[in-house]
């Protein structure tokens, strides 16, 4: 009963809230070929999700999740589960690709990566730039996505499948290519540690 209570008071937090910036972001994990699954009037549950979470608040207002300056009318967000990593341990880079304008836009995925089509710039504390494991040059055709107004899609990238990290901390910049000039939009960057623990 507490907990229940506990929720309500936090829904009821979060639609004033949702109120008062009139700005909220819906998200779409499915990523719809054509985006029509992210119309409110189609989808009334993505709205009611999107008032519980602060991942659909605006930039400014979700800073935990080190957006970049917006690009071609996309801004995009990176973050992770925790700072600091032991070997073994999957490295998830938890991605925001929003759409800030009040038209469509579209980008192009492919085979390019695995896992999703956001890339990543890895650098170690000495400058020195991180290479992309030889497996994920898989290049190919991309197909486009469309993302419409105020919306925006969630990605999951998994650092440790694309780069070889061993004892360090690292700064992580997740990076798009978008738009019809090819710009690149990108997130902050941020700071992760890895550190390899010898098995006993």
């Amino acid at each position: 009963m507490k907990f229940q209570i506990l929720f309500l008071l936090f829904a009821i937090c979060s639609m004033l809230r949702a109120a008062e910036t009139n700005d909220l972001y819906l998200t779409d994990d499915g990523k719809s070929i054509d985006g029509w699954s992210l119309h409110p009037e189609k989808n009334p549950k993505l709205v009611q999700a999107a008032i519980m979470t602060n991942e659909s608040l605006p930039a400014e207002e979700f800073p935990e999740g080190h957006w970049g300056s917006v690009q071609d009318g996309f801004q995009l967000s990176l973050r992770f589960d925790k700072q600091s990593y032991t070997n073994g341990e999957p490295i998830c880079a938890i991605l925001l690709l929003r759409n800030v304008t009040n038209r469509v836009l579209r980008y192009g995925v492919g085979p390019d990566y695995v896992d999703c089509p956001v890339g990543f710039s890895v650098t170690s504390t000495d400058g020195k730039q991180i290479p992309l494991l030889e497996k994920f040059f898989s290049g190919g055709s991309a197909w486009q996505v469309f993302l419409p107004p105020k919306t925006q899609h969630r990605y999951t990238g998994l650092l440790k499948e694309r780069y070889e990290l061993t004892n360090g901390i690292y700064s992580v910049c997740a990076l798009k290519v978008v738009g019809l000039n090819h710009e690149t939009v990108k997130s902050s960057g941020v700071e992760i540690k890895v550190e390899n623990i010898p098995k006993k």
